[in-house]
């Protein structure tokens, strides 16, 4: 299983399955990261795999939607291509809700995601923003049943850094909890 993602800036990367964290918890990052930047994202789950899909048959290769976050080490991210490959790597980075929207929630609601004292909100993406993404994605990767697609919905920000306290995060859909995890140094 891989995590394909399309950056904001409209790149696709991929992370592991080592960097997702299953379950609402806490993640302790290495002593040489200091800060942490982060994306939300929308994510589907392909159901089919393939390669190559036209945008206009991309709904038969997922089958559910959720929200994430996505963590970046700032370090990482500093050193130039490598460095993010880097950043794309690190263990329990990848925070994904169990995908448990159906496709007709694509394009209602808005994900809410608090951090500490500060809360943003992100309208969901319609269904035509994972069909481009679906399409640009398997230009360059055979998607396999089992993947998941995440799209970031905006540039990365910075989270936290090694001198502040513990920060809790927290994701929910129109109410529904989705994720709750806090980042500890």
């Amino acid at each position: 299983m891989n995590i394909i993602v399309k950056t904001y800036g409209g790149s696709i990367v991929f992370r592991p399955e080592t960097t997702w964290k299953r379950g609402d918890d806490c993640v302790f990052l290495p002593e040489f990261i200091d800060s942490v930047e982060a994306s939300p994202v929308v994510f589907v789950r392909i159901c089919k795999s393939g390669r190559s899909v036209a945008a206009r048959f991309a709904t038969r290769y997922y089958d559910a939607v959720g929200y994430g976050m996505l963590l970046y080490p700032t370090e990482l991210l500093n050193k130039g291509p490598e460095g993010f490959a880097s950043a794309c790597c690190l263990d329990h980075t990848s925070f994904l809700s169990l995908p448990s929207l159906d496709r007709m929630s694509l394009g209602a609601g808005e994900l809410c995601i608090a951090k500490g004292d500060e809360t943003a909100y992100y309208k969901a993406p319609d269904a035509a923003t994972i069909e481009s993404a679906l399409e640009l994605a398997t230009r360059f990767c055979y998607i396999r049943t089992g993947d998941y697609l995440a799209i970031e919905l905006e540039e990365k920000r910075p989270l936290c850094n090694r001198q502040q306290p513990p920060l809790l995060v927290q994701g929910s859909y129109e109410g529904s909890p989705l994720f709750d995890f806090t980042v500890n140094f």
